[in-house]
């Protein structure tokens, strides 16, 4: 597929809770409605794009309003796309388990195709 297939591409920045934003919950609206998918699919799609957000609001910018996170959604004829950015300091992965206890590769880690560090 290539770009030509693109149908939507929308950047916008949002603060403090993402779930209350009125441009969150159109945005979401609107890419649903372009996908030909189930009531279940959609409503996981919601929750997911909803929990990431979340957590780039409150783990990734530390609540603070003065941050913002970028929502970049992409719709193409067959998927979805979404890259959110947000204005943290970042983190080690391979720290961060180790701080937690967990393993240096914990499973579902390959599922990260275009992670950036």
């Amino acid at each position: 597929m290539g770009r030509d297939d693109l149908r939507i591409s929308i950047r916008f920045d949002v603060a403090r809770r993402i779930e209350n934003h009125p441009s969150v919950n159109e945005l979401l609206g609107c890419l649903l409605a372009r996908m030909e998918m189930s009531t279940s699919e959609a409503a996981r799609l919601r929750t997911a794009l909803l929990e990431v957000g979340r957590n780039a609001v409150e783990l990734g910018n530390r609540r603070d309003a003065e941050k913002l996170v970028r929502i970049h959604p992409r719709v193409w004829e067959d998927r979805v796309e979404v890259e959110i950015q947000d204005e943290g300091d970042g983190f080690t992965p391979s720290e961060s388990l180790r701080a937690s206890g967990g393993d240096d590769d914990p499973p579902g880690a390959s599922r990260c195709e275009n992670c950036r560090a």
